[in-house]
């Protein structure tokens, strides 16, 4: 699955446990809901359109970054963008070597 896909999920997922309905999510990020349509569907995603969307669903932005089955334990603590991508990326890479090293 893309990252866009995973995301779209993710907001998918949350919005519709948090009990928002679309058209108040939409007005709540000041789009129209033709654009959250193809947000939701994995398009126009922008990282300042990430950092608004976790903002309005109030989980921080490696929440929508997450793949299914990760906890909020498993997250890094950070409400910025940067540096939730900076911390999967170390913990891919973690995972990158430990692969590599039982394959060897």
């Amino acid at each position: 699955m893309s990252l866009e896909k995973l995301v779209a999920r993710n907001i998918v997922r949350i919005r519709t446990e948090k009990g928002i309905s679309k058209q108040e999510f939409a007005k709540n990020l000041k789009v129209d809901t033709a654009r959250l349509r193809k947000i939701e569907k994995g398009s126009n995603l922008t990282l300042g359109m990430i950092e608004r969307l976790a903002k309005q669903l109030h989980v921080p932005p490696a929440t929508l970054l997450a793949k299914p089955g990760t906890t909020e334990d498993d997250l890094p603590k950070t409400n910025t963008l940067a540096t939730a991508a900076l911390e999967l990326t170390k913990q891919a890479s973690e995972l990158l070597e430990t692969l590599i090293r039982t394959r060897e």
